[in-house]
């Protein structure tokens, strides 16, 4: 029994050993998870490797920005040239904060068209960025961008039967935190273009 002991703690001894081996060999050779950007060991910096990191970013943010400045073009063009479609679905709608009920629409119209957009779309609508009225929503290819199910959107009565009843329905609609997220950037973004709109016009 004790002999059994010996030789599986001369087998783990072993192992750690050719671990251990192999372990320095692959940091010598640059392995990318023992040679990074930040060396945990020495604390050292790869410079190269930070200006990349640092230049991926910045690529990232400015596509996130044309991205959510065309979409936000797209929506902008449905809302004025549908005014009346959306003011009617709105005084329907038996909720009393009617301006969350606009936000929850045009948040999901934004996630919609966030995720579908091609670069070249993003490319042409940002011609429209400071007036969204010259671009028509209908046109073929963006329509769908911002397609909603407004059906679901629309409130249901706890008793279909019944019908809606006086007082029901009258609280904030549900907003998920996707949702919330969106609507507070695409308040930046707009703050952004209004900015551009008033330099613009000087």
């Amino acid at each position: 029994m004790a002999s059994n002991r010996s030789k599986l703690l001369a087998l783990l001894v072993l192992a750690l050993l050719l671990t251990t081996q192999a372990f320095g060999q692959s940091s010598e050779d640059g392995n990318p998870s023992t040679n990074s950007a930040t060396n945990t060991a020495t604390g050292d910096i790869d410079p190269e490797m930070l200006k990349q990191a640092k230049a991926e970013r910045k690529a990232a943010a400015k596509k996130k920005k044309l991205t959510m400045t065309s979409c936000l073009t797209l929506v902008r063009s449905f809302y004025a040239k549908e005014d009346e479609f959306v003011q009617n679905f709105m005084e329907v709608h038996p909720t009393q904060d009617k301006n969350r009920l606009l936000s929850k629409i045009l948040s999901q119209m934004m996630i919609k068209c966030n995720g579908a957009i091609s670069d070249d779309q993003i490319n042409y609508l940002q011609k429209f960025k400071l007036n969204a009225l010259d671009m028509d929503h209908k046109e073929a290819g963006y329509a769908d961008l911002i397609l909603i199910d407004w059906e679901d959107l629309q409130y249901q009565p706890m008793n279909p039967e019944e019908g809606l009843i006086e007082g029901e329905g009258t609280q904030p609609v549900e907003m998920t935190q996707q949702e919330i997220l969106m609507s507070n950037e695409v308040e930046d973004i707009s703050d952004e273009l209004k900015k551009e709109q008033d330099e613009d016009a000087r």
